[in-house]
């Protein structure tokens, strides 16, 4: 058996700022990188697309290097959702109040 802990949110609150060059900035002054999951894997990205085009296509070989690429972008996806998860779970236990900019569409309608 295990205590579980009160979260610390005695009436605390916090601006986020979502940015171009860092992900987001608060109001406390911390500054959240961004984590570049896809960049990070570009070499093997392009090592599988590679040896997809070297393929026949539709072959039993082109449908398996096929899926080694869907597996790559799968395992990107699930670290930007592990990413997004992580950083909301900490705003949630550390603040009782979070607002976030609002952010403009391209036709200049929120």
């Amino acid at each position: 058996e295990q205590e579980v802990s009160e979260p610390k949110r005695e009436g605390r609150s916090v601006g986020i700022d979502l940015g171009l060059t860092s992900f987001a900035v608060d109001s406390d002054g911390a500054v959240i990188e961004n984590p570049r999951f896809y960049e990070h894997s570009l070499k093997k990205i392009k090592k599988v697309q590679q040896s997809i085009t070297r393929k026949k296509r539709f072959s039993q070989n082109w449908k398996k290097a096929k899926s080694k690429l869907e597996k790559v972008y799968d395992h990107i996806t699930n670290q930007k959702r592990d990413f997004l998860h992580k950083l909301s779970r900490q705003y949630v236990d550390t603040y009782a109040t979070i607002c976030v900019e609002a952010r403009k569409t391209p036709t200049g309608s929120s």
